[in-house]
């Protein structure tokens, strides 16, 4: 039986697709699974004597570098294992941002297995500064359903009399230095709130993270609605270092309300487009699961 160490970064409320995922290695690899929740544990001298075969660094572990003194803080924590002879494997997502912070990660630990939800057509831009040659890449999906989690959805729908939600959505507010395909689920959200208050469209349709459904109030929003509106993930440009998104943030904050086209004008001219990073989501599969319309761009 092989010994697997799970590093992730771990804080509640979580989504449930995330739990799942995290969880899925030790469900079905049928091996000797160890998780270490950086957010709350050290790698302890305990865990350092164990041989591990197989080091996973999990997505919410790298997806920490939005904050990037969290990930240096966390990264700090695991630097011993960098030395480790286990297979060593990374699971980024986010792939359009701070990408520089991974690569540093990967060529420093010696990675040797990065699963990537970008498309392998974009690989070479977004991993620039790592040896192709020495390190393997494989296409994933940003997140996968649970047997268990659909059957729960079936039992949730026998309960459901009536989808009295016309349209229901939410998302992310996306910033415009995602670029203009990042900028749809901003766009995409405010059209169709202001066409169903129009119409007398009964919507429940949110970009605010107040508004954000964790768990299984996801999955009954779901079944409450008729239709669902939606864009694949991803983003149009490429933050390398994370300065695209520092130049937009300040110049929006010295004019707020900007448009799109101003702030492409003022903070990124000529990078839209510069990266096709485009990824389905576990949301489209969920709204497969819970049988409800997608309208999609």
């Amino acid at each position: 039986m092989y010994n697997i160490l799970i590093c992730y970064r771990g804080k509640y409320p979580t989504r449930t697709t995330i739990l799942d995922h995290l969880y899925s290695f030790e469900r079905y690899s049928g091996q000797r699974c160890f998780y270490l929740n950086l957010a709350t544990e050290k790698l302890s001298g305990y865990l350092l004597r164990i041989p591990f075969d197989l080091i996973i660094f999990h997505t919410n572990f790298l997806s920490s570098r939005w904050q990037l003194e969290t990930f240096i803080t966390l990264t700090n924590k695991v630097r011993p294992l960098k030395n480790s002879t286990a297979v060593k494997i990374v699971l980024p997502q986010d792939e359009f941002y701070c990408t520089d912070v991974v690569c540093d990660f990967i060529n420093e630990f010696g990675i040797d297995h990065v699963f990537s939800v970008a498309p392998p057509s974009e690989w070479k831009e977004i991993y620039k500064t790592v040896d192709f040659s020495k390190v393997k890449f494989h296409p994933v999906l940003t997140g996968y359903l649970e047997r268990h989690t659909l059957k729960r959805i079936d039992q949730m729908a026998k309960a459901v009399r009536d989808r009295d939600l016309k349209i229901g959505y939410r998302a992310w507010r996306a910033e415009p230095w995602l670029g203009r395909h990042g900028y749809l689920k901003t766009q995409l959200a405010e059209i169709f709130q202001c066409v169903s208050a129009a119409k007398g469209i009964k919507a429940d349709i949110s970009t605010q993270a107040e508004d954000t459904l964790h768990g299984d109030a996801w999955y009954e929003f779901l079944l409450r609605c008729q239709y669902t509106i939606g864009v694949e993930g991803g983003a149009s440009i490429l933050d390398w270092d994370g300065s695209v998104r520092e130049r937009t943030d300040r110049y929006m904050a010295q004019h707020p309300g900007a448009e799109f086209e101003e702030v492409e004008s003022a903070c990124f001219p000529g990078l839209d487009g510069s990266l096709d990073l485009f990824a389905i989501s576990p949301r489209h599969l969920e709204a497969c699961a819970t049988k409800t319309c997608q309208v999609l761009i």
